[in-house]
């Protein structure tokens, strides 16, 4: 409940833009390419997963359209328009955030004032954030203890043709060096992320709602990540959201060697044990 008018917080699903080749279709009244969006699907699983925890603390909002203004046919939303946004509310996205998209499998932004709002609050966490790689910056790695045993996953390149799974990790803050590190072959091995900021502020906002971004660096590993935290990890989660300070964690997963079950048009049950945590590195920081 709320401390000023005895209301329960609400929670609002963040809507990521769909793929532009879908829209182009849509537009055109062609049969879409379910392809091109098959991992909203996941996304939208992994949100479900989440919910079932989330709702035990907040309320249903709704979703918030994060679409291009030309979808809107006007320039879409501005930050008043969400007068509705109280403090304690929580927007979450079960999607990465497309921070430095480029090249193949882009997350493409919207630009819309809301999205430019959680960029700029995410972006300190991280140096670099796209498909196929993800660095965190140095701010958060400062909450690292240097005897960390997993530090060298402060940077990560995943694969970006059929899997996820990691090609290369260091013990670095730089893109660059990363890059030139000798690959990991012969695993199934990927990386998820937590990201949790309490509030987002803003003059034009009323209200200050916070931000979770629950994400893998493809559909499957987003998918299992997400019936992860909201089943065996659910203690995590519920620690993440009941924080007064920015976290972000940080798991490696050991991924089945077939994941053709997590793809449509079968709906399956998902194995109970789908994955294995290898190490979970939860960075509490402050505000950035």
């Amino acid at each position: 409940m709320r401390k000023d008018d005895q209301t329960s917080p609400k929670l609002y699903r963040f809507g990521s833009p769909l793929p532009e080749l879908v829209l182009r279709q849509f537009n055109n009244n062609a049969p879409p390419d379910i392809k091109k969006a098959i991992h909203m699907i996941r996304d939208g699983e992994a949100g479900f997963y989440l919910s079932s925890v989330l709702f035990k603390h907040f309320e249903m909002g709704g979703i918030l359209p994060n679409f291009s203004p030309a979808f809107f046919g006007t320039a879409g939303p501005m930050l008043k328009d969400y007068h509705f946004f109280r403090d304690g509310d929580l927007i979450f996205s079960p999607t990465r955030l497309g921070l430095n998209d480029r090249g193949r499998k882009q997350v493409k932004a919207s630009g819309l004032p809301l999205e430019m709002l959680i960029f700029q609050y995410a972006q300190p966490f991280f140096t670099w954030l796209s498909r196929s790689e993800v660095v965190l910056s140095k701010k958060v790695t400062a909450c690292i203890p240097e005897t960390h045993p997993n530090r060298d996953f402060r940077a990560v390149q995943f694969y970006t043709k059929n899997n996820a799974t990691y090609l290369r990790k260091a013990d670095t803050d730089s893109r660059r060096e990363l890059l030139k590190g000798a690959k990991i072959l012969g695993h199934y091995r990927t990386v998820c992320y937590l990201l949790y900021i309490p509030r987002l502020k803003h003059e034009e906002l009323k209200g200050y709602p916070g931000f979770l971004n629950c994400f893998g660096l493809n559909g499957p590993a987003t998918l299992l990540w997400g019936k992860y935290l909201a089943t065996e990890g659910s203690s995590l989660l519920e620690e993440v959201i009941a924080s007064s300070s920015p976290r972000l964690v940080v798991a490696e997963l050991q991924l089945p060697d077939d994941q053709s079950w997590i793809l449509p048009p079968l709906l399956q049950e998902l194995p109970p044990m789908p994955v294995t945590i290898h190490f979970n590195l939860a960075i509490p920081t402050e505000e950035l």
